[in-house]
């Protein structure tokens, strides 16, 4: 038996679950795709799901790491472009709003949207800059 990770097998459910929640947030933001160049993740609920999304969308991926310590990386944040350019986050749900809200300090550029690929079961797009307290999730790990 293979063993994946916690998020992966819990939440996920395995690789048919992620292959339908990268389709399904493809096509949702294939609809306002001219809207944004940027798909801007952070930590594995955003990575697994995100870094797909991008590499459908033809989209320049942004990685905001939530700390640099016991890692490679060399930066806090990867990808970010030099000139102008509007981002959308993509991740699995909200809880309190931290996460976007790290995410939105750290990038230069324009928040356009939030995308939550397990919003209650299905990807939901959110044009809200922040998101409200209402939209919640029983995953507390944001």
């Amino acid at each position: 038996m293979t063993q994946h990770s916690y998020y992966y097998e819990r939440i996920l459910n395995g690789p048919d679950q992620l292959i339908d929640k990268v389709n399904e947030s493809v096509t949702l933001l294939e609809q306002v795709a001219d809207t944004f160049d940027c798909i801007a993740v952070t930590g594995v609920s955003g990575m697994i799901v995100g870094s797909a999304v991008a590499v459908r969308l033809r989209k320049q991926l942004i990685v905001v790491r939530k700390t640099i310590a016991n890692c490679h990386a060399e930066q806090l944040v990867e990808g970010e472009p030099v000139d102008s350019y509007r981002y959308v986050i993509v991740d699995d749900c909200v809880c309190t709003g931290r996460t976007v809200r790290r995410i939105r300090e750290h990038l230069k550029g324009d928040h356009a949207s939030t995308l939550l690929y397990d919003n209650y079961g299905c990807p939901s797009l959110s044009s809200l800059p922040t998101p409200t307290k209402s939209e919640t999730c029983s995953n507390t790990s944001n």
